[in-house]
């Protein structure tokens, strides 16, 4: 065994892709902006740092959602994920990401499901993951941060000052058909 390891160190070692990738991701500015967007500090879970197809279809998302349309608009997109691969997640690092980019931490998010269930997972995974902005964010707030009904959402669309909503898709048709859900801020 001892020679073995003699000789493996003993030649010159060409970086694998491996090592490509660990040096792609040190470098400082892309190890602080992981470090500052990419990593949650999950009440039930630990902490959560993003796998690379999170990262990188983020740090995607982020460019398109910066560019503004020539009517002052903006386009929005989809990242395509399997089962298991951390969908609930990716919206919070999404989140926490557009909250902490100085040009779009105006912005505002409406999460739509097609499920109960789903809506209260992902709002449990929003408020202990730290995207309302706080740690110590409460069950209430989760609460608060789900629409009632088509009009409800509505109004928190067109005037609402909420930074995070959820609705059940039945909820967003209603309300995309109602006039006062339009809102021009940018």
């Amino acid at each position: 065994v001892r020679a073995y390891f003699e000789a493996l160190w003993s030649q010159p070692m060409l970086p694998s892709d491996q090592d490509r990738l660990l040096i792609g991701l040190l470098t400082p500015a892309r190890l602080l902006e992981f470090l500052r967007s990419f990593v949650l500090f999950d009440r039930k879970v630990g902490k959560l740092v993003a796998r690379y197809q999170q990262f990188f279809g983020i740090r995607a998302l982020l460019g398109r959602i910066r560019q503004l349309r020539p009517d002052g608009g903006r386009e929005g997109g989809v990242l395509w994920h399997t089962t298991g691969s951390g969908k609930s997640f990716t919206m919070v690092f999404l989140t926490k990401a557009l909250l902490l980019d100085n040009r779009l931490k105006d912005c505002r998010v409406v999460v739509v499901t097609d499920r109960i269930d789903l809506e209260a997972q992902l709002s449990r995974n929003f408020i202990t993951g730290g995207a309302f902005g706080s740690a110590i964010a409460t069950r209430k707030e989760g609460e608060r941060s789900k629409a009632t009904t088509g009009r409800d959402l509505a109004r928190r669309i067109s005037q609402g000052s909420e930074r995070i909503s959820f609705s059940l898709v039945q909820k967003f048709n209603t309300a995309s058909k109602l006039p006062e859900c339009k809102n021009e801020s940018a």
